[in-house]
């Protein structure tokens, strides 16, 4: 029987950083709404907030970077 694997938080840095620089930075921002919204939708737990938070600072600055590179 084959095994499902569903997308986690962990999964969803390695895209962020695996495609952000080959990705429109909306699809981005579009990718990270969505996860936040089924987080919200499930119940936050308050370890995961403070991971939204750290992973938002982490978004943040990378756009950042970006923006400054191009």
């Amino acid at each position: 029987m084959a095994r499902i694997i569903q997308p986690n938080s962990f999964s969803l840095i390695f895209l962020f950083y695996r495609f952000a620089r080959k990705v429109n930075m909306g699809m981005i921002y579009l990718l990270v709404m969505l996860h936040g919204a089924n987080v919200f939708a499930r119940g936050i737990i308050p370890w995961m907030l403070v991971f939204w938070i750290f992973l938002s600072a982490i978004v943040i600055s990378k756009f950042r970077a970006l923006k400054l590179s191009n």
